[in-house]
């Protein structure tokens, strides 16, 4: 079973002080020469393993954001992946009472774990106090995809579960009329405080055509808002074109606002295909191949390049070179890469790492700037 993350938060940084020393030697570890290269944003925890199964749960921290603009480490989400209880989160706060972390509330189940080269399940922590929103993809059957904003309570110790609503046009009134269901997903970051946006590719299942949309993703219910969904101007015949192949359930995808590229991806079980294409005239996708990225691309930065960590490998691509260029490449080892952020109006990466010691777990969060990426593979 693989184990896929997909993050993306706002942040500005909030360095917390503990006493307990850390559980791990970084020295050691296979990440050490990419976290010397990082900024350290501060730790969280110790905190007890949500499954008690050490060793096998591949586990993050998302850092809550503070509906302000930036985020608090003093609260956040855990997002756990493990065999045994598949993908699941937790709300966490620091309780100046006990002088620790606790979770408030129960577990959310979230779906299990994927069983081929997707993610299953997208986190996205909300421009607001206590708030999460989770995509829950499935690869057969899009008119199952769906979305759902959980709530955290400091107060009275709750954490919900999700409000569900499917991704279709059929339970989505933010949709467009007509029998459309999103197959590919994608949370770029926004240096506004309210909002980040979502863009969505859109199957048209009734004539095989695909529409491009846009959403922002806020606390306003039921946290998809749609204030301009539809920013291609007609529908497009992806397949006819020979851009993607006829019958996709999935792709992953992404949109370039600077550069009016939108991009997407799939697995055929033996490698990945990426494509991008533009519009130009309206309903006619101008597109080219992408055959030099054949790595899973986890996030569109704010740079226009291509990030991967597949296999646990940092891998930056340019899509603007005719085949899309490998420009740098370093390894992550245990660092997990959680979401490009703003810092002060400066795009920002940040990476988790989770340290393990007597069943509990340590959060180590650490943070670049986005410009500063190729150097980490230098």
């Amino acid at each position: 079973m693989k184990r896929i993350f997909l993050f993306f938060i706002l942040s500005l940084p909030i360095v917390l002080l503990t006493c307990s020393p850390p559980p791990f030697n970084l020295s050691i570890s296979e990440a050490a020469k990419t976290a010397k290269q990082l900024s350290y944003v501060g730790q969280i925890g110790p905190i007890s393993s949500m499954s008690g199964n050490q060793g096998n749960e591949d586990v993050v921290f998302i850092p809550e954001k503070d509906g302000a603009g930036g985020i608090t480490l003093q609260a956040g989400f855990l997002y756990s992946q493990d065999p045994l209880n598949g993908n699941q989160a937790s709300f966490v706060a620091y309780d100046a009472g006990q002088g620790k972390y606790i979770y408030e509330g129960g577990s959310q189940w979230l779906g299990p774990l994927s069983t081929d080269a997707y993610a299953n399940v997208l986190v996205q922590s909300v421009k607001s106090l206590h708030n999460v929103i989770a995509f829950q993809i499935d690869d057969v059957t899009p008119a199952s995809n769906r979305f759902g904003l959980m709530i955290g309570d400091t107060i009275g110790h709750t954490f919900t579960p999700p409000a569900w609503i499917g991704l279709t046009a059929q339970t989505t009134g933010n949709f467009p009329p007509g029998p459309y269901s999103a197959i590919g997903i994608s949370i770029i970051p926004t240096n506004n405080p309210g909002f980040d946006r979502a863009y969505m590719l859109l199957a048209d299942t009734g004539n095989g055509m695909y529409r491009e949309a846009r959403y922002h993703v806020s606390q306003a219910a039921p946290g998809l808002t749609n204030p301009s969904s539809i920013f291609r101007t007609t529908e497009l015949d992806l397949v006819g074109y020979g851009v993607i192949p006829a019958g996709i359930q999935r792709v992953l995808y992404y949109y370039d606002s600077a550069s009016t590229n939108a991009f997407a991806m799939w697995n055929t079980g033996s490698h990945w295909t990426c494509v991008k294409w533009t519009e130009s005239p309206p309903t006619v996708p101008l597109w080219q191949p992408m055959p030099g990225i054949n790595h899973r691309i986890d996030a569109l930065l704010t740079t226009g390049e291509l990030f991967s960590t597949e296999d646990n490998t940092a891998r930056v691509y340019d899509p603007t070179t005719s085949t899309g260029s490998l420009e740098a490449e370093f390894v992550l080892g245990d660092l997990r890469f959680i979401g490009e952020v703003y810092i002060g109006g400066v795009p920002t990466m940040l990476f988790s790492q989770a340290l393990w010691f007597n069943q509990q777990v340590t959060f180590n969060v650490y943070s670049l700037p986005t410009s500063k990426v190729k150097t980490l593979g230098q």
